[in-house]
């Protein structure tokens, strides 16, 4: 065959071969679909032997049973009790009794209506005791609400815990009425919207009081029992409102102040707080049994007592730095207190004013202490040795010293001059000689 257009012979289509018929054509599969099928032929050929095994097996087993079932019939007991069963049928067939029953059932069998009428009358008979067993009487669904001083309880139909109060007894019977019942010679008030009843109880259910009184409470009517008060009071009504009241306890507050004529370290209760209460008064409504609303009416506060802590700050010891921001005198006019920036305090015995200069050099005080910033030079008829004094005016923002102990002397130091010690001439040049408030502290408790 050629092309018509180049006229060159065309080659004949060859056929594509499928993924199948390759991998079939493959060595591997060959020999294993051989090996698979000897192994296949092997598995019949097992099945088949155990297949005929069991059956002969099968079959001997049946001969042997019934060869031993016809030697034990052989045995003398076997005959003995198969005679005595024979005379047994025997007896039973000549029997009226029997008789009858067989001439029953040949009726039954042919009186279709008569036998179905007889099932029915057995099963009537067989289910009645169990509908009576099993049958609760039938009762109104109610809903009772107690209120006592536990608050208001909500009972359904029945209740599920004992009281026993002097007005009314709680029983968790469930027979008949409810059992809330009421102790003799009660006069107990009953409120069915706008009719009051006011009647003297027997030893009864509230059920029972009501039914006599011809009261009967509908399936959305609640019945209220409440006995808070002197006597017993029922309220049957759709909706019930109950005034409710809960106290919480308020606790105190403690306030902190600082008391700078007491030792640190130490504090002092100048005032024992008391908690306070907090009363709620809500107004709850109920509806079938459920509190529908909780309203809050009114509130009272039993404010709680602040508890007052004074803290002390008093110290008898100071940094030449530190720096009295305030001055205290005592109301009796003898002596008084500096409070310092640190927050802490000094008492001091006297206010005087000095005639201050300043000093530097030297490695020892008069008195063997080392000089430094801190160190004064006194007159030791006026000031003795070891006494502390706050040089300066407590609050100034001027030129201050700060805390200085009497630890040297000098031969122009005399009377009311006092000489403190700077490091640098610099320091005393700027200090030079100036008449300053002294304050005298306290050192010592």
């Amino acid at each position: 065959m050629k092309d018509p257009l180049t006229q060159y012979a065309l080659l004949a289509p060859v056929p594509r071969e499928t993924v199948g018929q390759a991998v079939r054509a493959l060595p591997q599969y060959r020999a294993l679909a051989w090996l698979l099928g000897v192994l296949g032929s092997w598995c019949g050929a097992l099945a088949a032997v155990l297949r005929r095994w069991l059956c002969r097996l099968d079959v001997r087993l049946a001969l042997w049973a019934d060869k031993q079932w016809a030697r034990f019939c052989a045995t003398p007991f076997a005959r003995a009790a198969a005679d005595r069963a024979h005379r047994f049928g025997r007896a039973v067939w000549e029997l009226p009794q029997y008789q009858f029953l067989r001439r029953t059932h040949s009726y039954f069998n042919r009186h279709s209506l008569v036998r179905l009428t007889f099932y029915c009358a057995v099963a009537s008979l067989v289910a009645l005791p169990l509908c009576v067993a099993y049958a609760q009487p039938a009762r109104a669904e109610q809903v009772y609400l107690l209120v006592d001083e536990d608050g208001p309880r909500v009972i359904m139909n029945y209740p599920t815990w004992e009281e026993d109060t002097p007005m009314l007894r709680v029983s968790p019977e469930d027979t008949g009425d409810a059992q809330l019942i009421l102790e003799e010679g009660l006069m107990v008030t009953v409120r069915h919207g706008d009719e009051v009843i006011t009647v003297e109880s027997w030893k009864e259910t509230v059920d029972n009081l009501l039914r006599r009184l011809e009261i009967a409470p509908t399936a959305q009517e609640m019945i209220a029992i409440n006995i808070t008060g002197d006597a017993p009071l029922i309220h049957i009504s759709d909706e019930l409102r109950y005034e409710r009241t809960e106290r919480t306890v308020s606790p105190y507050k403690t306030v902190s102040y600082s008391n700078y004529t007491l030792p640190a370290g130490e504090y002092e209760i100048v005032q024992k707080g008391e908690p306070g209460y907090i009363t709620d008064t809500y107004e709850d409504i109920y509806r079938m049994g459920r509190l529908v609303h909780s309203l809050l009416v009114d509130r009272q506060d039993d404010s709680a007592v602040t508890q007052i802590v004074e803290y002390g700050k008093l110290v008898y010891s100071q940094p030449n730095e530190a720096r009295a921001v305030s001055a205290h005198p005592f109301a009796s006019g003898e002596g008084g207190y500096l409070v310092f920036d640190d927050g802490y305090s000094m008492i001091y015995t006297r206010e005087v004013i000095n005639n201050a200069t300043a000093y530097y050099g030297g490695t020892s005080t008069a008195t063997g202490h080392a000089v430094g910033k801190g160190v004064m030079a006194v007159d030791p008829k006026v000031y003795s040795y070891g006494t502390t004094m706050y040089v300066g005016k407590a609050g100034s923002a001027g030129l201050v010293y700060g805390t200085a102990t009497a630890y040297d002397c000098g031969g122009a130091v005399k009377g009311n001059i006092i000489d403190v010690w700077y490091p640098t001439y610099a320091d005393c040049a700027r200090w030079g000689r100036r008449n300053v408030t002294c304050y005298i502290l306290k050192t010592s408790p």
